[in-house]
């Protein structure tokens, strides 16, 4: 379940703030052996602020702090031919690391706590990862992880 690349849907996942739990995709970036790992809770909310073109790759507004992978709802993601089925933002400054064996434990049964959505397309995935770690806005501690 937790390798990279990997796009999880958790029904529900529970958020780490303690918002409530809600059904969520949930991208694997990097795993740190079996001890943690940093992911992405992508979001169909568009927090960008300009009204751009760009519907799909890599957006950098270092004045507003924001760093933007966009996947359009047209496009084909995974290696088993998914997609979303809307505009998807992955935002650098809410990535974040999260422990492996909680994960494991929260998420314990395939099918009933979590399923699979599919394994992202390595060009995706690489283009993703670029973003990130190219970013000015991205905090130095995950650029490193991803780095590592």
């Amino acid at each position: 379940m937790l390798e990279e690349g990997n796009i999880i849907y958790f029904t529900p996942f529970y958020f780490k703030n303690g918002n409530d739990p809600a059904p969520k995709f949930f991208i694997v970036l990097k795993k740190n052996g079996s001890d943690s790992l940093l992911a992405s809770l992508p979001t169909s909310k568009d927090k960008l602020p300009l009204s751009n073109s760009i519907t799909d790759g890599c957006i950098e507004v270092p004045e507003s702090g924001i760093n933007c992978f966009m996947i359009s709802n047209t496009k084909i993601i995974t290696k088993c031919n998914k997609k979303f089925d809307v505009t998807t933002h992955i935002y650098g400054f809410e990535i974040d690391t999260y422990p492996v064996s909680k994960l494991e434990e929260a998420y314990a049964v395939e099918g009933v706590d979590y399923k699979v959505f599919g394994n992202m397309k390595k060009r995706i995935f690489t283009e993703l990862i670029n973003c990130l770690t190219n970013s000015k806005t991205v905090k130095k501690k995950h650029i490193n992880f991803l780095n590592s």
